[in-house]
């Protein structure tokens, strides 16, 4: 069994939650024989059509070698401390991100005084969603939250000390700010591959200069269950490869297996729904990258070391990149009654935000029957997960009826 595989098998045994073995078949059985972890070597790459790289790695826990310019700045920084930096990654309504280059860490620092508190509720959620996943290892088989790793304030002396000269001159520091694991985005093979498959024409023609933009090289793939759209028909000028979208009639093209990307947004809309218990309110789900990490030493071995010491033994490989699901973005969500009122915000949750889940309400047979397999899979989850017998098919008949309601929407 490869090293990797064999690891995540062995923590996957040392999870403390007892949960129900209807439940772990439930979870284990979504990708059936696709939970296997696929390396994608150099040579098989190079002679590989692009829709054969994309199926690949989009369909699987898959690893592939990038040489891009971000692995390289990556790999330097984590080679050499004196060379890391924090560099902006993102920015939203509530907070800024920016990458500390080198690790895997990020610090969201709120863009206004006025954003604090809010920030402190995103990570109080985020803290909240990550706990509930990380007590049931066998969803973590199919989806990645990013590690909630902690929170600093301005007085937090050590941290400022350490950090405060390594973020752009304008940023104000100190400050509060919600540190949590780094998404990376796809590598370059699978962000050349989607041009070369996806995107119009006149972005293939000039794809060197298309991919050196920042824009494009930030790219997380937003999975669109609930969007038929087709990329290769719109206005070159208006496509990024920053949360690009992959529409389900896309992923059916590529061969991807759409019917287990739904039961893995359901298992965790269940989880979020009746375990964790927040209303799951703009949370995203997409496909993104971590590196490798090479050296597992003994338990002998980091017993003889300090604490600085230890990290010789574990380095990052920036160069070669496993992706996955992600599942991210919690600032928008909030704790919910067992109500009618807690109901109808589980059910705006679901309807007020990007087309990520399969959509009641269907005109094509496609849709409807990835709908079928949403609905049933998150009712059988949840199930396992809450005593209220009633909660999980109101929150589905809610979310039909809106369906009507919203007529004039994508599906009708």
């Amino acid at each position: 069994m490869d090293r990797r595989r064999q690891n995540r098998t062995d923590e996957s045994t040392t999870s403390d939650l007892s949960i129900t073995d209807s439940l772990k078949g439930l979870v284990l059985s979504t990708f059936g024989e696709a939970v296997g972890f696929y390396i994608f070597g150099d040579e098989e790459q190079r002679s590989a059509r692009p829709e054969t790289i994309l199926n690949r790695m989009l369909s699987t826990k898959s690893a592939i070698s990038t040489h891009s310019s971000l692995a390289e700045v990556y790999q330097r920084a984590h080679d050499d401390a004196a060379s890391r930096v924090f560099a902006q990654i993102g920015s939203g309504q509530c907070g800024t991100v920016f990458a500390l280059k080198g690790t895997t860490s990020v610090i969201k620092i709120p863009n206004t005084t006025a954003k604090r508190e809010e920030l402190r509720l995103d990570f109080l959620t985020h803290k909240r969603v990550y706990d509930s996943f990380a007590a049931a290892s066998q969803i973590r088989e199919n989806i990645h939250i990013p590690r909630a790793i902690g929170w600093v304030s301005p007085t937090t002396t050590a941290f400022w000390q350490a950090k405060k000269e390594l973020f752009p001159a304008d940023v104000v520091t100190p400050n509060f700010g919600l540190i949590s694991e780094h998404i990376f985005p796809v590598p370059m093979p699978v962000r050349e591959a989607i041009v070369d498959a996806l995107l119009p024409k006149a972005i293939k023609d000039n794809k060197a200069q298309f991919l050196g933009k920042a824009e494009n090289k930030d790219c997380l793939i937003r999975i669109y269950l609930g969007r038929r759209k087709d990329t290769r028909k719109m206005d070159p000028s208006s496509v990024r490869l920053r949360n690009f979208p992959l529409h389900v009639n896309e992923m059916e093209r590529l061969g991807l297996d759409v019917a287990a990307y739904a039961k893995v947004m359901a298992q965790a809309l269940a989880f979020m729904h009746w375990r964790a218990g927040v209303d799951a309110n703009d949370v995203e789900f997409v496909m993104g990258s971590t590196p490798e990490v090479v050296g597992q030493p003994t338990y002998e071995q980091l017993e003889e070391c300090d604490i600085y010491t230890m990290a010789d033994y574990y380095k990052f490989d920036f160069e070669h990149r496993s992706v996955g699901m992600w599942l991210l973005d919690f600032n928008q969500c909030q704790k919910f009654q067992h109500s009618a009122a807690g109901m109808k915000k589980l059910v705006e949750g679901f309807w007020f935000n990007d087309p990520y889940y399969p959509r009641p309400n269907a005109t094509s047979r496609e849709d409807q029957q990835l709908w079928e397999v949403f609905e049933r899979h998150y009712l059988e989850v949840s199930a396992e997960l809450t005593e209220d017998k009633h909660g999980p098919r109101d929150f589905i008949q809610g979310v039909v009826e809106m369906g009507k309601a919203r007529a004039g929407s994508l599906f009708g």
